[in-house]
């Protein structure tokens, strides 16, 4: 695992009627791992993967409200 991959940070959003949104105030600059962990609980608790995903943390199509990553 290349230095550029350990330091990624993700951050996971669900369809809203409103579009993409941070699925939870706590899910964004996950780790790798913290992310699969997120990720097992949401399906865990009955989650339909098909409306929640991962997207690297500063990726610009998905931004708070504000206008910026999260």
């Amino acid at each position: 695992m290349s230095i550029d991959e350990k330091d990624r940070r993700y951050k996971i959003m669900c369809s809203a009627t409103t579009g993409w949104t941070i699925i939870d105030e706590h899910a964004h600059n996950l780790t790798r791992e913290e992310c699969d962990k997120w990720i097992q609980d949401l399906l865990k608790g009955g989650a339909n993967p098909n409306y929640f995903k991962v997207v690297a943390n500063n990726d610009p199509k998905y931004l708070n409200s504000e206008g910026t990553s999260l």
